[in-house]
């Protein structure tokens, strides 16, 4: 950790003033805001000069962001339009926002950097052209390496600069993490995926009423989405289960508190299911079902797709039926894999992911003077 303190005020000394200000973090959603935050706030702290730039419906903002960014004394834009992102001149923008073209930051851009905003692929379930407005990419893990890669060489893009950062989210989450691990016993997170035939809306009530009958305490933590998004079975859920003493439903700006104290997960196809495992050491439980997939030809890039390619490592793969599920959370239970050495393949454990980050911009904001 010393070292990369060190290496941070050498790269810091070595920028002239005017270049300490080239720095820009970007969500196209305020949803996105959590990947990068950590980075922000460590930039800042090494004195570089920059902004936190959001777009979206200003009115959805949570009302600590503006106090958040406030106290790190960091300027808090909102660019509603492109026009409004033209005008503020960005040179090098830092963003876990996919889809997002170079075309909307101006002539000014030098480096479009993305930080992935979960751990799961790029190639299956993103869009095919989803990164190609990136020319540099933070790596989460070293399979993120291999697909930005693959999917530059099959868009045409060529090579493209990629660095080990870790992943973001975590420097967040760990700040939630108890003193010591709680063990409650029978306690569930059930945390799908979001989009078309997602776990929760398929079986969600149905899977909760199961849990509840036999005996498991159940937090739902839904995508973000589904909170802007309104979905049926949600809405069911929280009607049925209201104050309900083995149900609670966690959402994602209030904290990762059941992350820390649930015995097990259940998830489909969701990236959250990869940031339990790495964070707890513990196994999911994999409801079966349509996969995930949003580029059809993401086969054709040439490397596996993580969220599937790991399940079978990580826990257990269930029917889709609820009985099946309540099934293979005994059996995970008590046949718990040694996760270690699986975590390596798809995390770049960085215990500071902001400090790194800033290391790595160091290096890139020199690039861009020569």
């Amino acid at each position: 950790m010393k070292g990369v303190r060190s290496l941070v005020r050498k790269l810091v000394a070595r920028l002239k003033p005017g270049q300490r200000k080239s720095v820009d973090f970007y969500a196209a959603t305020w949803i996105d805001e959590i990947w990068v935050r950590s980075s922000a706030l460590a930039a800042r702290r090494a004195r570089f000069a920059i902004r936190m730039v959001i777009s979206g419906d200003r009115t959805t903002w949570p009302e600590e962001l503006a106090a958040r960014y406030a106290e790190a004394d960091i300027p808090l834009e909102w660019a509603p339009t492109v026009e409004v992102l033209h005008s503020l001149g960005m040179r090098v923008v830092v963003t876990a926002s996919s889809g997002i073209p170079r075309s909307y930051f101006g002539e000014s851009l030098a480096r479009l950097i993305h930080m992935p905003h979960s751990l799961a692929s790029l190639h299956a379930i993103y869009p095919a052209d989803a990164f190609d407005g990136c020319d540099t990419l933070f790596a989460a893990g070293p399979h993120h390496t291999r697909e930005f890669q693959a999917l530059g060489a099959a868009n045409g893009l060529g090579p493209r600069a990629c660095f080990a950062a870790g992943y973001g989210k975590f420097d967040v989450m760990r700040t939630e993490a108890p003193a010591k691990s709680i063990e409650q016993g029978r306690h569930v997170l059930v945390a799908p995926s979001w989009g078309e035939n997602n776990l929760l809306s398929r079986h969600g009530l149905a899977l909760t009423e199961t849990l509840v009958e036999a005996g498991w305490r159940v937090t739902l933590r839904p995508h973000p989405s589904f909170f802007v998004y309104p979905d049926g079975q949600l809405d069911s859920i929280l009607v049925r289960f209201a104050d309900h003493p083995s149900v609670a439903v966690e959402r994602s700006t209030g904290g990762s508190c059941a992350l820390w104290q649930a015995d097990v997960m259940i998830s489909d196809y969701s990236g959250m299911a990869l940031e339990y495992a790495a964070l707890r050491s513990r196994p999911v439980v994999f409801v079966d079902g349509p996969r995930k997939i949003l580029n059809p030809h993401w086969e054709a890039v040439g490397v596996p797709a993580v969220e599937i390619d790991m399940r079978e490592r990580l826990g257990l793969i269930a029917d889709s039926a609820p009985e099946a599920v309540l099934a293979a959370l005994d059996d995970v239970g008590n046949n718990r894999p040694s996760m270690s050495e699986v975590i390596a393949d798809f995390l770049h454990d960085e215990p500071h992911v902001g400090e790194k980050v800033v290391a790595l911009l160091g290096t890139v904001i020199a690039e861009t003077q020569r």
